[in-house]
């Protein structure tokens, strides 16, 4: 098999799997809903391994899924499994997570009001 000739940039990739997608009559959107994903749920593969969605797209392209992503599968076509820790994920990610407001409820049965109600 061929390999593609796509350079190691990630964007320069995702933009080559795009366009075969296309050529094929298929968008990451089409390909979201044959696979029972959220509309944005593929476009996440660009950051983040995803062997399923992966596979439906190698698949789609009928290039291994290790030829495509040779950074995310072993010798043997095995995905590698990583730890996604904090450490390794784009900056700002996460920065939206609050912490949860205190819910507990007091005798009066209403949640705050440490007076019972008066």
């Amino acid at each position: 098999m061929k390999t593609p000739d796509v350079s190691d940039s990630s964007r320069r990739k995702w933009e080559w799997i795009k366009y075969q997608l296309r050529l094929r009559g298929y968008s990451l959107g089409s390909l979201s809903r044959e696979k029972g994903l959220s509309r944005n749920a593929v476009a996440r593969l660009l950051y983040r391994p995803w062997p399923r969605v992966e596979r439906a797209i190698a698949e789609k392209l009928e290039i291994p899924p290790e030829i495509l992503w040779p950074d995310r599968y072993d010798e043997n076509g095995r995905p590698l499994t990583r730890a996604w820790s904090w450490a390794v994920r784009p900056p700002g990610y996460g920065s939206f997570i609050q912490s949860a407001p205190d819910n507990t409820t007091t005798d009066s049965g209403r949640n705050g009001d440490l007076e019972g109600g008066k």
